[in-house]
C-alpha cells in the first residue's frame, strides 16, 4: 500500500528556467513549477523555499475569483438600481422610448448577474 504524505520543502527542487503568472501567498514573490521525489506531485515555489502545493494554489484562486464575482455583481445590481430609477423619472416625463431602453438593458444585466451566480458562485465557499 504507497499511502502519500504532504510534500516538503525538502522535497522540491526549483526549475528556475520556468515561470509561471502565480505570486507566493507568503511572500508575494514569483513562484515556478517544482518537481518532487514523487512524480505524481506537483506543486510551486519560490526562491525565498516557500512551497505551495497545486491544491492549496486552487483554492486561494478560487477565493480570488469569487471575492472578485461578489464584486462585479454588486456593481451590477446597483446599476440596475440607477438604470430602474432613471427608467422610472423617463416615463413620468413622457420618454417612454428611453425608459424602454433601460429596461432592456436592466433584463440583460439581471440575467448577467443570474448567469454569473449560478456558474461560479453557486457552491459554498471553502472554508
Amino acid at each position: 500500500m504507497n499511502l502519500r504524505r504532504r510534500p516538503t520543502a525538502t522535497d522540491w527542487q526549483l526549475l528556475r528556467d520556468q515561470g509561471s503568472d502565480f505570486s507566493c501567498p507568503t511572500c508575494g514573490g514569483s513562484l515556478v513549477p517544482v518537481s518532487t521525489v514523487d512524480r505524481y506531485a506537483f506543486a510551486f515555489g519560490c526562491t525565498a523555499g516557500h512551497v505551495v502545493g497545486l491544491d492549496e494554489l486552487f483554492e486561494r484562486q478560487t477565493a480570488a475569483l469569487r471575492s472578485c464575482c461578489e464584486a462585479m455583481i454588486a456593481v451590477w445590481e446597483r446599476s440596475i438600481e440607477q438604470m430602474a430609477e432613471g427608467a422610472a423619472i423617463a416615463e413620468r416625463n413622457g420618454s417612454r422610448d428611453l425608459a424602454r431602453r433601460l429596461r432592456r438593458r436592466i433584463a440583460d444585466l439581471a440575467a448577467r448577474v443570474l448567469l454569473l451566480r449560478g456558474s461560479f458562485l453557486q457552491a459554498d465557499p471553502p472554508a
